[in-house]
């Protein structure tokens, strides 16, 4: 489909379609605490995904998967971050990451909204997703295949020692006023204080000048129009789409910028 040509660029403009480019590891040397894990199999027994294919191992041998693919396991304790992006047949209802069984987040919305989220995880805790709806078959693996459902698992940092300029907040907050998100509970901290919440919890603000990567995943009742990134009050960049599309943008902020995140719909209480 065509582009949104709403985009205007610069530090008044906002921006709704966005590519960004990072180098994870040079090659031959592979990235400790990082692997890739990508599958052509339908969902199994009880909704699970089995990942069939490891594309990128982690050297260290902290996320490794267990013996019938059906979960990933960590031999370290430590925050770690997952990205599950499937591709289902006819749409789906949820894809949910479960931790040792039990549910702890979940993605609403339509074909291809990915799961991402950042959890803590102990040594010998396993990770698994599940989804309502069988996957893609379309997939074929190698330099000349193509993948349409894949996980990336990632060390934030080991427990207990936090990492510094990185912080989670949630909310089960209906949007406030003007479409304001509250952000109620911080559950990663900065350490280095360089990421912290404002007295009302309804921005994020930097205390030093950088370049900042934030994702936004928002559950919001009966799909959504936009969800929209603001810099000091202007519009800066905005994702629009189905329900839990989520917004995912890199900007500069200086130090005393404020982030905040508005919906144009209220969200879940069901968190």
């Amino acid at each position: 489909h065509d582009l949104s040509t709403r985009n205007s660029f610069g530090p008044e403009g906002t921006s709704d379609n966005v590519l960004f480019v990072e180098l994870v590891a040079p090659l031959p040397a592979p990235k400790s605490g990082f692997a890739v894990f990508r599958t052509r199999r339908q969902k199994g027994a009880n909704c699970r995904v089995h990942w069939d294919y490891e594309q990128i191992s982690d050297p260290s041998g902290t996320i490794v998967r267990t013996s019938d693919n059906a979960e990933i396991q960590f031999t370290q304790a430590g925050i770690y971050r997952f990205t599950a992006r499937l591709s289902v047949k006819g749409g789906f209802n949820w894809i949910r990451g479960m931790r040792n069984g039990a549910e702890f987040c979940t993605a609403i919305g339509d074909t291809l909204t990915p799961l991402e989220d950042v959890c803590e995880f102990q040594a010998g805790d396993k990770l698994r997703i599940d989804s309502s709806h069988d996957l893609s078959t379309r997939n074929s693996f190698g330099p000349e295949g193509t993948s349409d459902n894949v996980l990336f698992v990632e060390l934030v940092a080991p427990l207990p020692a936090p990492k510094s300029g990185f912080a989670v907040f949630r909310t089960r907050r209906q949007k406030g006023a003007n479409c304001r998100v509250h952000w109620d509970y911080e559950q990663i901290s900065d350490p280095s204080g360089t990421i912290v919440r404002t007295s009302d919890n309804a921005e994020i603000q930097f205390t030093q000048a950088g370049i900042y990567r934030f994702t936004a995943r928002l559950s919001v009742k009966g799909g959504f129009n936009w969800i929209r990134g603001m810099r000091n009050g202007a519009e800066f960049c905005t994702a629009i789409g189905d329900t839990l599309t989520p917004l995912e943008d890199v900007c500069e902020f200086q130090a005393g910028d404020k982030l905040r995140i508005d919906s144009s719909h209220d969200l879940s209480t069901r968190n």
